[in-house]
């Protein structure tokens, strides 16, 4: 029997395997590959020198990405960065060059809410339509009730509405049909953990189009440990895809820069708890919420990310 994998973290069933006498193992590292050793494409779309210099550049020699990806061994560093701040930059500069511009003909309008209370965390809102965030609008110190009709004040200023009922007229109205109708409402998703579950009530009692997000469910995927870890590897799949495009936001990019991830002893792909992250960037990391809910609805035709539920 003959194995083939790809190192992680020192931890699962692939490393266990790797680990036992039971098995004989070899260690291929990409700098043995033909295409390194000659420095030319010997074997079309194998790992390249450009690759591996790419690598050491964002990652640097020491780092686990390095070990794991270049010399094919097991990482002692399990846990690793989810976005290169490259990739936020690439995305901030689609933002600017409109490039992507195109693709929001029809597009509907979708706000994601990441609530907060009293404190120092600050509530966040994320406009986007289609593969673009057009904007982050963000505030403190509110109660559940004042930051609902900021919500409703924000979205109606930039066109997302509630859903509307119409009263229809008998004499139009076909055999057995409902004397209403209730037509549009933009697509609003809210954290429902914590505070957010009393703004999802109060927003659909206003008609709002309300999905409630909830990270701790289980997700589409086995791969990942929760929807929260689903949702956050979407994002970056997203990113290095290159099909999004995000405003240049330092706060944002260096709170999704910080957030690391890693293998669980099952193989699952898992998000540091929260708390391990704020302590790190000395703050919640907000915004970076909000922009993930933003876009784990969303999928490219082109994206070969993993998407949670498609929202539009």
């Amino acid at each position: 029997m003959v194995a083939i994998g790809n190192p992680g973290p020192p931890s699962g069933k692939w490393y266990e395997v790797n680990q036992s006498e039971a098995w004989a193992g070899m260690t291929i590292s990409a700098l043995d590959h033909p295409n390194v050793k000659e420095g030319r494409e010997v074997i079309p779309g194998a790992v390249t020198q450009h690759f591996l210099a790419d690598i050491e550049r964002e990652y640097g020699r020491n780092s686990g990405v390095y070990q794991s990806r270049v010399l094919g061994e097991f990482a002692d560093d399990a846990d690793e960065t989810l976005v290169r701040r490259s990739l936020l930059l690439a995305a901030a500069d689609r933002w600017e060059s409109r490039d992507l511009e195109y693709l929001t003909a029809n597009e509907p309008l979708v706000a994601a809410l990441d609530p907060a209370r009293y404190g120092p965390d600050s509530t966040v809102l994320a406009i986007r339509q289609g593969p673009i965030l057009r904007e982050l609008i963000a505030w403190r110190r509110t109660d559940t009730m004042t930051t609902t009709g900021r919500v409703i004040t924000e979205l109606g200023e930039r066109g997302v509405g509630p859903k509307q009922t119409f009263w229809i007229p008998p004499e139009e109205r076909g055999w057995g049909n409902a004397s209403t109708v209730t037509v549009g409402g933009d697509q609003v998703v809210v954290d429902e953990v914590g505070v957010g579950g009393g703004i999802v009530d109060r927003l659909r009692e206003q008609n709002y189009r309300v999905t409630s997000y909830n990270g701790g469910r289980s997700p589409r995927r086995p791969a990942f440990a929760n929807l929260r870890a689903e949702s956050h590897w979407h994002l970056r799949m997203l990113l290095e895809d290159r099909l999004i495009a995000l405003p240049r936001d330092e706060a944002l990019f260096d709170e999704l820069a910080a957030i690391r991830w890693r293998a669980t002893s099952n193989g699952k792909i898992q998000i540091e708890p929260k708390d391990d992250l704020k302590n790190r960037l000395g703050r919640s990391p907000d915004r970076a919420d909000a922009v993930v809910l933003a876009f784990s609805g969303w999928q490219s035709r082109r994206s070969r990310s993993t998407a949670t539920v498609h929202w539009g």
